[in-house]
């Protein structure tokens, strides 16, 4: 009997809260992909010897239109909550933040789109069921998932280019992060 009043007041509590969950920016993202070629003029230094090396590159990386991190925010209702854990179905990483349920948002931005040794991202192109827990004082309150869509946007190609640098030679990634920021993204 104990056990049968406990779910249904847990299935009260949760069905309490009516509220819709998404990014600040919406649940619809778009890319823009950029690609072109790159010439690196750079020195190696062997010792006391230094010698200019030219590197070329092809260039390609897809950006999340509207900036890499983002928060989640509570429209349509509200939640009495102080933490909220999120990760995409598929993925092993969970990405939590505090949450202010006075403002319905969480204090940090997430992580969208930045892949690196480091770093993992929340989503990737295509549908993205994004998952949610709730909790206050670490008790859970609510769980439920949205679903956010990345679409391929746009495709943009850079004039080719040549970067002279007058030190050591740039990583392949660094070389293209300086020639589309010097090609104003392929504008």
């Amino acid at each position: 009997m104990k056990i049968l009043m406990t779910l249904m007041i847990l299935t009260f509590t949760f069905s309490s809260f009516a509220f819709e969950l998404q990014f600040e920016r919406g649940n619809e993202m778009n890319t823009t992909q950029l690609i072109g070629n790159v010439e690196v003029s750079c020195f190696n230094s062997i010792g006391s010897n230094r010698t200019r090396t030219y590197n070329y590159y092809r260039c390609n990386d897809l950006l999340l239109n509207g900036g890499d991190y983002g928060a989640v925010m509570v429209v349509d209702g509200s939640i009495d909550a102080d933490w909220v854990k999120l990760q995409r179905e598929g993925s092993r990483y969970i990405k939590g933040s505090r949450f202010n349920a006075v403002t319905g948002k969480s204090k940090k931005n997430y992580n969208m789109w930045i892949h690196s040794v480091f770093q993992k991202p929340l989503l990737k192109v295509g549908e993205n069921i994004i998952r949610y827990t709730f909790t206050k004082k670490k008790v859970v309150v609510a769980t439920g998932s949205f679903t956010v869509y990345v679409h391929n946007d746009v495709v943009r190609q850079c004039q080719r280019s040549t970067i002279i640098n007058y030190g050591p030679c740039p990583s392949a990634y660094s070389a293209c992060q300086e020639y589309y920021y010097r090609q104003n993204y392929c504008q």
